[in-house]
């Protein structure tokens, strides 16, 4: 099959990543191989041995000769998106919407040459970029390290327990320079750490893979053409390829939209008419077959939209996540894409917009004193080894 999977693209970015990063943080040092040389100033060992140390000091402090380990993975990477029909790997990420972990950019890409395109990018440690003391006004501490790339933000709560509500305003900069005002309610009883998103809806109806319209009746204040949204679902929904008559054990999907999915995994089965839950005893991720460990009540139709997805969220932020740009709010509440969805969406999905800054925050009601929100990045997945 010429196409690579977003599964299995994002999972082998994701570990590569999370490998670099881990051995990136292994290294610390109180003396450095510089300080050594320069310390008894033998002109002989000062002759070519403080260039040799100098550059030593520079390679481990970037972590810059990190990327060589991984040449072979990153050129089968290029070959495979050539394969789909794209220039590079980049290409690839920009024409469906996906991006990996700032991880995999600074310590694997970026070092071959140059950074991935800004949008490509999503910020895998945290980044407080200010924050807000009841009362008070708002201090920004940081930027995004990248100049113009733009994040998933939220503000997260910095006291033992929010007693009550705090409704605040957050003045932000989009993902296309425009700018606008997010509502944010810190929800009473909150505890430190919670987080609560800036500039997210939640997507109403079915969004179906290959189309481009995704219902939002909940709202779209706000919403205009040329912002950025990241469609967000843990429970990878995933349509069926053909339908599934009662009494049979197995579901047909696309291989494109199994990849997530694992044996053991909980499952719902629905279309608009029935649905049950199920249990997945075998897959063949080749061609998309999937036997439940046992026979279906219902039966299930392609022109009802049969779907599937987990019955349980995973652990960690694995999931359906792509980022469109938006053409269109139109007056029925839906947003139209400027390209189709790479997959299914469901009730319990969000839209996120994708924020490059927060410059002010207001507060409007509610909070007690000594409450304190900081305004910091979420990472898309968990990168794990």
């Amino acid at each position: 099959m010429g196409n690579i999977s977003n599964s299995l693209l994002l999972d082998e970015i994701d570990f590569i990543a999370a490998v670099a990063k881990a051995q990136a943080e292994s290294y610390s040092a109180t003396v450095d191989a510089y300080d050594i040389m320069v310390r008894e100033q033998n002109p002989d060992d000062l002759l070519r041995g403080v260039d040799a140390s100098v550059a030593l000091r520079t390679t481990l402090a970037n972590m810059s000769s990190l990327y060589g380990q991984f040449t072979q993975m990153s050129a089968w990477f290029n070959a495979r998106a050539v394969s789909a029909g794209y220039s590079s790997l980049d290409g690839l990420l920009t024409g469906r919407g996906i991006r990996v972990p700032y991880s995999y950019d600074r310590y694997v890409h970026y070092p071959t040459g140059s950074h991935l395109s800004v949008g490509n990018i999503f910020y895998d440690s945290e980044v407080t970029m200010g924050y807000l003391l009841k009362g008070g006004s708002y201090s920004g501490m940081s930027d995004l390290t990248l100049s113009g790339t733009y994040n998933w933000l939220a503000l997260k709560v910095g006291v033992p327990t929010i007693a009550a509500a705090w409704y605040l305003d957050a003045d932000v900069v989009y993902a296309d320079a425009s700018t606008g005002s997010e509502r944010v309610t810190v929800a009473a009883l909150s505890v430190e750490d919670d987080t609560e998103t800036i500039g997210s809806m939640p997507i109403s109806a079915l969004a179906k893979a290959g189309q481009n319209l995704v219902g939002a009746t909940l709202g779209t204040t706000g919403m205009l053409a040329g912002q950025k949204v990241l469609l967000s679902d843990k429970w990878v929904p995933s349509l069926l390829a053909t339908g599934a008559d009662s009494g049979q054990a197995y579901l047909y999907l696309s291989p494109s939209q199994i990849g997530w999915y694992d044996t053991g995994d909980h499952i719902w089965i629905r279309d608009g008419s029935n649905s049950e839950t199920g249990i997945i005893e075998d897959i063949n991720w080749q061609d998309g077959n999937m036997m439940l460990r046992a026979n279906l009540t219902n039966s299930y139709t392609v022109a009802a939209n049969a779907n599937i997805y987990k019955a349980t969220g995973p652990a960690n932020m694995e999931g359906w996540t792509e980022m469109h740009t938006i053409a269109s709010v139109s007056a029925a509440q839906a947003l139209a894409f400027s390209a189709a969805l790479q997959h299914t969406y469901f009730t319990g999905s969000t839209a996120v917009r994708l924020i490059r800054d927060v410059y002010d925050i207001t507060e409007v009601s509610g909070g007690t004193a000594s409450d304190v929100v900081y305004v910091v990045t979420k990472s898309e997945r968990t990168i794990i080894q």
